[in-house]
């Protein structure tokens, strides 16, 4: 049998984590836009690099879910650059959408006359957290 827990969380300390937390999503997103344009260059330059190393070049090409497969014997093709995993991170709320419901929360919160959150309302937004 599960009990239940009554927390009160002073809605200040909450606002100061849900402001944290927006200020990290904007790092984290910068980052990203940050590590997206490194990947594109890398990956344009590697692009450049096999055409060179193709042209002229009687090559078996197929083409995989993961990508596309060439076959010449005498060419020795570089590896691919690979993306940071959290680069593209699909079926996930955009970080533009995160901040606005954050600081969506953040207005409601500072609209309050109450000194704590009751444990409905933090369990809401502690999904923010």
């Amino acid at each position: 049998m599960s009990s239940r827990i009554n927390v009160k969380v002073s809605t200040a300390k909450m606002i100061s984590a849900l402001e944290k937390k927006v200020k990290e999503i904007r790092v984290d997103a910068k980052k990203r836009e940050d590590d997206e344009k490194v990947y594109e260059k890398k990956h344009r330059e590697w692009s450049l690099r096999v055409a060179e190393l193709l042209q002229g070049k009687d090559v078996d090409a197929s083409v995989y879910n993961d990508g596309i497969t060439l076959r010449y014997k005498e060419i020795k093709l570089p590896a691919e650059p690979k993306i940071h995993p959290k680069v593209f991170v699909y079926n996930q709320p955009t970080p533009e959408k995160k901040i606005e419901e954050i600081e969506n929360t953040i207005r409601i919160l500072k609209m309050t006359d109450e000194e704590t959150v009751n444990t409905s309302t933090f369990k809401a937004i502690s999904q923010y957290l």
